[in-house]
């Protein structure tokens, strides 16, 4: 019995808005999370579902801190709002228009480097 390939991942990033300290403030501060796409493939005769996964890679703020301890602490934070932010579930459409306009892109690229050899 064969086994179906495994896709390999592709790496993308996104901005994604948090809301810091009290929110009557209205603090905000973006962030760039860098995130792995792993196409996932339906169920066969054969083999079960494969679903796509989804993985935090890192968070990368507007604005880098000074290296101090609150600014390492910020940081610790602000990647596990970015892991949840990804992982969660509940921005998996944004994501997913971030892997196709990606994925779309390459392709356009791709076409271009054909047509002009």
């Amino acid at each position: 019995m064969m086994s179906r390939m495994m896709s390999r991942a592709t790496i993308h990033k996104i901005d994604a808005t948090r809301t810091m300290g009290d929110p009557v403030l209205g603090a905000e501060e973006t962030v760039t999370i860098t995130f792995s796409f792993r196409k996932g493939a339906p169920a066969t005769r054969i083999d079960p579902e494969d679903p796509s996964e989804v993985e935090f890679v890192s968070a990368k703020p507007e604005f880098p801190g000074d290296g101090s301890w609150y600014a390492e602490q910020a940081q610790k934070d602000r990647a596990e709002w970015a892991r949840d932010w990804i992982e969660g579930g509940d921005n998996d459409a944004a994501i997913m228009e971030v892997v196709l306009d990606d994925d779309n892109a390459a392709r356009e690229y791709a076409a271009e480097l054909r047509a002009d050899r």
